[in-house]
């Protein structure tokens, strides 16, 4: 059977969605031994760690790396026709939507369905594009792929979709994050990314979603109370909205304890959380969360909000706060640094708990789907 598999979101600084289609890529080229994949990029998209496996052929498009209208036109208007010429048996769409024009049976993940439950979270642009084409994607696609329970709960009860065509399919922790790094390479981070000794990490873009000032309040808070001295360190790229982030500092007069690090390359991430002595995630919604699980693989100590989908994912390995304000979030913060049994409680039951999420788990069972709704007549 021949696959294909939509990656025309992959760019030259992934995160989220994109970081999702590299690993589910190089993990099918590692697990699949009997199909043929066609991987479409756009220019620039990078190596996908598949290029020397011949059951994988990675076509670039003439996409423009950056304009996303052209992208989603293309994928409409020109993606089904070469679906066709390519002799495609099942094409994955793992960026929420399909194009609707395809007569290829279509695997559609979604992640999560925040543009709908959560629209002013979300740039109008995106709330927009997904509520025209999200209920069409349900209605056309053969099965719905989501990262979680909560999310399936979600696609079930806003599209209207039969429960027995969503599956959940956990996503996954990459290798590099259970494997300790050396001080040398530590060292090298530390100094390139200046961060300071003892720190509280968030990974993760900036943007109204993630309820980051929530986590400078906390911080703030504490800071107040002569009960924290660690530097908030904040590692992710500038996204919608970002500027209420760095306003909330200001106001919190946090500017000497909190550190912004931009986008840390993936290879720089592992020693990066190794060296955080708590890894914090508030975020108001998410559709799976990779950051909290790849800091427990990495052996630290994880506060989650209690956000469906995050809570789902932590289990009992991460401490989880509710309700989500700064008051709650800092006395989390304080019981996890103040406790040396508690952190190495949870750093244990972490590392155990991101054992289950495996990028190889996941593409064996994509692979399962796309063999399934491959063999229907």
């Amino acid at each position: 059977m021949r696959i294909a598999i939509d990656a025309l979101l992959l760019g030259t600084r992934d995160s989220g969605v994109e970081v999702c289609i590299r690993h589910l890529v190089k993990a099918l080229a590692k697990v699949d031994e009997r199909n043929e994949y066609v991987i479409y990029v756009k220019r620039g998209a990078g190596g996908l760690g598949c290029e020397s496996n011949p059951r994988f052929r990675v076509v670039t498009t003439d996409v423009p790396s950056r304009v996303r209208t052209l992208r989603i036109l293309w994928e409409q208007a020109v993606l089904p026709k070469r679906l066709k010429s390519d002799g495609i048996d099942v094409l994955h769409a793992p960026g929420y939507v399909m194009p609707l024009q395809a007569e290829t049976p279509t695997v559609v993940t979604m992640h999560d369905l925040i543009t709908l439950t959560h629209p002013e979270l979300c740039k109008a642009t995106n709330a927009a594009h997904y509520r025209l084409l999200l209920g069409r994607t349900a209605r056309r696609a053969a099965r719905i792929v989501a990262s979680s329970e909560a999310t399936k709960a979600d696609i079930v009860s806003r599209l209207g979709v039969d429960a027995q065509k969503v599956e959940v399919v956990p996503l996954g922790v990459g290798d590099a994050f259970f494997c300790p790094v050396s001080a040398e390479r530590r060292a090298e981070v530390k100094a390139r990314y200046k961060l300071p000794d003892r720190f509280i990490l968030f990974v993760g873009n900036l943007e109204p979603k993630k309820n980051l000032p929530t986590l400078v309040s906390s911080v703030a808070l504490l800071k107040a109370n002569g009960r924290l001295r660690h530097t908030l360190v904040i590692a992710g790229k500038k996204g919608w909205k970002h500027e209420s982030i760095f306003r909330a500092v200001r106001r919190a007069r946090l500017e000497a304890d909190a550190l912004f690090c931009d986008y840390v390359a993936q290879d720089d991430l592992p020693a990066l959380y190794q060296m955080a002595d708590l890894f914090v995630f508030p975020s108001l919604c998410e559709g799976f969360g990779i950051p909290p699980l790849e800091a427990m693989a990495s052996g630290t100590p994880v506060v989650v909000s209690d956000a469906p989908a995050l809570a789902e994912s932590a289990g009992d390995a991460g401490l989880v706060y509710s309700p989500n304000t700064a008051q709650e979030l800092a006395k989390a913060i304080h019981k996890v640094l103040s406790n040396t049994f508690l952190r190495s409680h949870l750093a244990a039951r972490g590392r155990d708990r991101a054992q289950r999420f495996r990028w190889e788990e996941t593409a064996r069972r994509m692979v399962r789907i796309y063999e399934s709704v491959g063999q229907r007549p």
